[in-house]
């Protein structure tokens, strides 16, 4: 079996959650009351039965995440500092990249935002783990129940087998939808067959070249130009400025969905940090 890396993407720049939030203090670096830990620390800490993370951050930002894995004595294996926010796409593949600098091409990337917030990963870890020979040859996205209809969230529709689903909680995708409208989120919430974007997901590294390669051509051949350790701005600045749902999950063929029951919450808005303030103790 091969290793899986996290990539723990933490550049948000602190407006969503404005004015509690500000680029000066992201909501990642703000302390939960569960644990004591901030948000970014509790993404890595929930990562840590799986290899050594990459992180991929703002420059601004490269110091605190250094300080914060200090005190929660995590070594990492690489921090990468973007001099401009250009969304997951080219983050995730800054962190491709360096991979592929190093020559690591047997691992497994376990991508994982740390604006989330869930309540029991070692419910969750494994799930990732089971499907790690699976994401040697598909995306392997981690699909919630959804509850209610949220415009917030990617939606995953997954394919029918002979009628019904598949009752091994593994998946083939037949559509992903990321944010809809309010009148077609109501629809996937009713139809039995779609599921809330975690936004986390799994991929062997050679999974993960080919889509950009097949995707995003014109953006994996500028980072191919890019260091990730002393990213040049100019070059980073022509790089297209796009999610990796958009970029590659709605065009990809050939996905792959696990479902989870584990409680799990996006707070990167207000109406989703309120409607879950109480029920993870968000902060102090």
């Amino acid at each position: 079996m091969s290793e899986i890396i996290p990539i723990i993407l933490c550049g948000g720049a602190g407006r969503r959650l404005a004015p509690l939030s500000s680029p000066a203090r992201p909501k990642q670096f703000f302390t939960l009351k569960k644990n004591g830990l901030t948000l970014f620390q509790d993404t890595v800490r929930r990562s840590a039965c799986f290899a050594a993370p990459i992180i991929v951050t703002a420059q601004g930002y490269k110091d605190i995440v250094a300080a914060q894995l200090q005190q929660i004595d995590v070594k990492p294996q690489a921090i990468i500092a973007e001099p401009l926010s250009c969304n997951t796409g080219p983050a995730i593949a800054l962190a491709l990249r360096y991979l592929q600098m190093r020559k690591m091409h047997e691992g497994s990337l376990l991508v994982l935002p740390c604006d989330h917030v869930m309540d029991d990963f070692t419910a969750f870890a494994p799930l990732v783990a089971q499907n790690e020979d699976i994401a040697q040859k598909h995306i392997v996205l981690f699909g919630i129940t959804p509850v209610r209809a949220q415009t917030e969230y990617g939606y995953i529709e997954i394919a029918m087998e002979g009628g019904e689903e598949n009752k091994t909680g593994l998946h083939e995708v037949a559509s992903f939808t990321e944010k809809p409208r309010k009148a077609l989120a109501r629809s996937y919430v009713q139809s039995g067959r779609h599921y809330w974007n975690s936004g986390i997901f799994l991929m062997g590294y050679n999974v993960a070249v080919d889509a950009y390669r097949e995707y995003a051509p014109a953006m994996w051949f500028q980072i191919q130009n890019l260091d990730p350790l002393s990213i040049d701005r100019a070059g980073y600045e022509a790089v297209a400025n796009r999610g990796f749902d958009r970029l590659i999950l709605e065009c990809a063929q050939d996905i792959r969905m696990q479902h989870s029951d584990v409680h799990w919450a996006d707070i990167g808005s207000w109406r989703m940090f309120l409607r879950n303030i109480f029920k993870f103790h968000i902060f102090k």
